[in-house]
């Protein structure tokens, strides 16, 4: 990466930093409103309206034994709070509200390492395993490359910034790989159909899966630097 290019996503950062720090003030966290929640050995102080479900986290929290125990937490970010901190994040898709639904998981070592591994798609760019007569194409609403196995083809891919045909796997893997995506029937969106991609984050051994519809699918690696800012928010407000 050259230096005018380390400055750009120095300056991108920056600016999804501040953004979240915007919106946070916009959604403000009163002491009533946050909840510490133990997970696998990490604190983490988080906004009762972010729980997916406030029943789960009932059970986790008063059920001895239990808190030190879980290994993730399904949350969800409201499409209003998100659209603040990322620009041009679209809130709906017909009847559809755009809600940002994460999972929260402590990953153990091997997990780690299997996750931000991008030797885990050598058999795309290879075209041995399950992607034997894998079939290559360009997202005409994306721009970004998809890469199916020929038996899944055309609902199920796996999403890349390059081309699998044409250049060697990058060692950082979120240099290149944006999601999994399925494409479904959803008859409250505009189209009928939607495109659901899932896609995550690694913070220290704290991985964020998330996920993201297509039309928001080009704002995958600004929701990765917004979901690190709230992560490590939470770390710092825990104590942790």
């Amino acid at each position: 990466m050259d230096k005018t290019s380390s400055l750009l996503v120095v300056s991108r950062t920056a600016l999804i930093y501040a953004l979240a720090v915007i919106a946070m003030s916009l959604f403000p966290i009163g002491e009533a409103d946050a909840t510490t929640i133990e997970l696998a050995g990490h604190s983490f102080s988080i906004p009762a309206r972010y729980l997916e479900d406030p029943g789960f986290l009932a059970w986790l929290m008063h059920t001895p034994g239990l808190d030190n125990g879980a290994a993730e937490i399904p949350l969800k970010i409201g499409a209003e709070e998100v659209a603040v901190a990322i620009h041009g994040y679209s809130q709906h898709d017909g009847r559809l509200v755009e809600d940002l639904r994460l999972r929260l998981a402590v990953l153990s070592p091997k997990d780690r390492q299997q996750t931000i591994d991008p030797d885990r798609f050598k058999d795309i760019w290879a075209g041995t395993g399950s992607y034997r007569g894998r079939i290559i194409d360009v997202d005409q609403k994306t721009g970004y490359f998809r890469a199916f196995r020929k038996i899944e083809y055309p609902d199920s891919w796996e999403a890349f910034t390059i081309s699998p045909e044409k250049q060697t796997i990058p060692r950082n893997i979120f240099s290149f790989w944006i999601g999994h995506c399925l494409r479904l029937v959803a008859p409250i969106t505009a189209s009928g159909h939607r495109v659901d991609c899932t896609s995550n984050v690694v913070v220290g051994d704290v991985a964020i899966f998330f996920h993201v519809s297509q039309q928001n699918l080009g704002r995958t690696n600004d929701l990765r630097r917004y979901l690190a800012v709230l992560v490590r928010g939470w770390q710092d407000s825990a104590g942790h």
